[in-house]
């Protein structure tokens, strides 16, 4: 990213990948991560690798280039380097973006049809992070949340899966799995108190809102109506 981004430098970035990575180390930091320390022009690896227990992320930052073709060739070779963390041993490997990138996420996984769900499958550690720089919120998404709706082999559209309300303690819930499908009831009941401190979230909520999701996307899968 710091590459890439000081090449390119004269065209106009109206939010930059260092206001990105900003964020996206406060953000883990909060949740109790240890973080490399910030990368110098020239140094190569992850903008930012981070560690908590077995958790390994390693997180490519971009800008929001106002020129399209550049904004989607920084796209892609964020994708490339994320990838290529797999073999540093990454558990997740993450493309955090400004949010404005997911106005057009759905119809860039439209573009690619079956190829963006094939790499949904190739590539499970994959994380699209989408990253507000005024509030300092960040949405956690899997790759194959885009499509929102993709049709099925026979044609269909597939079930929207069930989403909690942006803001809740179920959207919460639902990235933590996200990140973590194995996550303690007390690693979650943590961070639900560090967002929403008079909750009274225990081990049984946790186990709903995963049967929650569990029989959403079962209902999503091609073949169902």
């Amino acid at each position: 990213m710091r590459i890439a981004e000081w090449q390119e430098k004269p065209v106009a970035l109206s939010v930059t990948g260092e206001q990105v990575e900003a964020v996206v180390r406060q953000s883990l930091a909060d949740t109790g991560y240890m973080l490399s320390p910030l990368l110098r022009r020239g140094e190569t690896g992850p903008d930012v690798l981070a560690r908590k227990g077995p958790e390994v992320l390693a997180i490519e930052c971009i800008g929001f280039q106002d020129v399209p073709p550049l904004r989607s060739k920084q796209f892609y070779e964020a994708f490339f380097r994320a990838i290529s963390r797999l073999r540093d041993g990454a558990t997740r490997c993450i493309m955090a973006l400004p949010i404005r990138f997911g106005r057009g996420m759905d119809q860039r996984a439209r573009q690619y049809g079956i190829a963006w769900q094939r790499l949904a499958r190739s590539f499970p550690e994959l994380r699209i992070w989408l990253v507000n720089t005024e509030t300092g919120e960040v949405e956690r998404h899997a790759w194959s949340d885009w499509p929102a709706s993709a049709p099925n082999p026979k044609g269909k559209a597939q079930r929207r899966q069930w989403l909690p309300r942006p803001g809740t303690i179920g959207d919460l819930v639902r990235r933590l799995l996200q990140e973590n499908p194995n996550i303690t009831s007390e690693d979650a009941r943590s961070a639900v108190l560090a967002q929403f401190p008079q909750s009274k979230f225990n081990k049984t909520h946790l186990a709903w809102y995963k049967s929650q999701f569990r029989r959403s996307a079962a209902n999503s899968k091609p073949g169902q109506t």
